[in-house]
């Protein structure tokens, strides 16, 4: 089926910061799952969005990418 989510709006998920509860909030705002969103956060599913994500106003980066 369809995805509800584009490659902007999973852009949008990653660069939002990581705060306690939020992923609860934005599942909701993009009518998906919260493990829908983490999942998207962690680098699981999405992968050929190649966006850094944002924990707490700092860029981490994702897994493919070496510290």
């Amino acid at each position: 089926g369809a995805s509800k989510l584009t490659d902007d709006s999973v852009k949008a998920i990653r660069s939002k910061p990581e705060i306690r509860g939020a992923d609860y909030q934005i599942a909701k705002e993009y009518g998906v799952t919260y493990c829908t969103i983490r999942l998207i956060r962690r680098g699981i599913t999405w992968k050929q969005i190649g966006q850094r994500m944002v924990r707490s106003g700092e860029e981490v980066p994702t897994r493919k990418e070496k510290i």
